[in-house]
């Protein structure tokens, strides 16, 4: 096992573990999440508009610091979808130099490209166990403890 992964900052200061420097430069203006970075492929961005303003509202994504890392993530979700779309077009062998049956070469495609969606995925908390590793809380689940009710 890999050990505790620590808490994030925005769950220090819920907590009121954070400190002063901290916790100001927690504090940010509401805004919206930043918008897709030009350069990016039609899918690409598309990603990239699903996925950004849910962590940028959970305070899971840093629009200086993460950019480059949402930017791979993505780009590799859309290098997926294009070698998932040329394996159902085009079947999942191809005839080799010889004439012999091979695996088409979009397979290996498909495998890296998932390989880098996990990878960077998880540092944002793109799946179940993640999430629950970075302790990112669900939006969907309403807050119902007294200490709620008095906060707001």
């Amino acid at each position: 096992m890999r050990g505790a992964i620590p808490n994030t900052p925005t769950l220090r200061l819920l907590r009121g573990q954070a400190g002063k420097a901290e916790a100001q430069s927690l504090v940010r203006p509401v805004e919206d999440a930043p918008a897709a970075p030009e350069g990016l492929s039609s899918e690409a961005s598309a990603e990239w508009s699903r996925v950004v303003p849910e962590l940028y509202a959970r305070g899971v994504f840093d629009p200086v610091l993460d950019h480059a890392f949402m930017v791979v993530y993505c780009s590799a979700w859309a290098t997926y979808i294009a070698a998932m779309s040329e394996l159902a077009a085009s079947g999942l062998t191809a005839d080799g130099y010889r004439g012999q049956v091979k695996k088409s070469p979009a397979h290996q495609i498909a495998r890296d490209s998932a390989a880098l969606m996990v990878t960077f995925g998880a540092r944002f908390g793109l799946n179940p166990l993640d999430r629950q590793r970075l302790h990112i809380p669900s939006q969907d689940t309403p807050d119902d403890s007294e200490i709620s009710g008095l906060l707001s």
